[in-house]
């Protein structure tokens, strides 16, 4: 029905948005693809908050090493990487 996906369309909204947040804080600090500054204290607190789908969307786009990589990021990220690995 409309009303159903219309409460789809919001709720990816929501995840979009919240992602865009978690980046933009890192966004400002790289520069020539080095980070200029430490990050935040919350860094880690805030991309474990993500939603699962962005993160699978992400990783659509990384080579085998760099999801290899992302595992080490967190244990959220690392079952994130399984179960994308194992589609």
């Amino acid at each position: 029905s409309m009303a159903t996906f219309e409460a789809e369309v919001g709720r990816r909204q929501a995840e979009n948005d919240q992602v865009r947040r978690a980046l933009a804080n890192i966004d400002e600090q790289i520069v020539c693809d080095e980070l200029t500054d430490e990050l935040p204290d919350n860094f880690l607190e805030q991309f474990n908050q993500l939603p699962d789908r962005p993160l699978e969307h992400v990783l659509h786009f990384l080579s085998a090493h760099q999801v290899t990589q992302m595992r080490r990021v967190s244990h959220k990220f690392n079952n994130v990487c399984l179960i994308y690995a194992a589609c």
